[in-house]
C-alpha cells in the first residue's frame, strides 16, 4: 500500500482518515485522494509528526517508524 508509514502512525495512535483530515484542514475526501499515491517523504513525515507530536521525526533521520 501507499504511504505506509502514514497508515502504520493512524492505527498506531487509534486515529481515523476523517480525524487527520480535520488536522490536515482539508476534507476527508481529499486526504483519501492524497494517500492513493506516494506522497513526497517530506510531507509523509510531516504528515506524521501530526499523528505523532511527541515523537517527531527530523527530515535527516533515516529510521522511521
Amino acid at each position: 500500500p501507499n504511504n505506509t508509514i502514514i497508515r502504520r502512525a493512524l492505527f498506531d495512535a487509534g486515529m481515523r482518515q476523517w480525524q487527520l483530515a480535520e488536522l490536515l484542514g482539508i476534507t476527508e475526501f481529499t486526504l483519501s485522494r492524497k494517500l492513493r499515491h506516494e506522497l513526497p517523504e517530506e510531507e509523509q513525515i510531516r504528515i506524521v509528526n501530526l499523528i505523532h507530536p511527541e515523537g517527531a521525526i527530523k527530515m535527516n533521520e533515516q529510521h522511521i517508524p
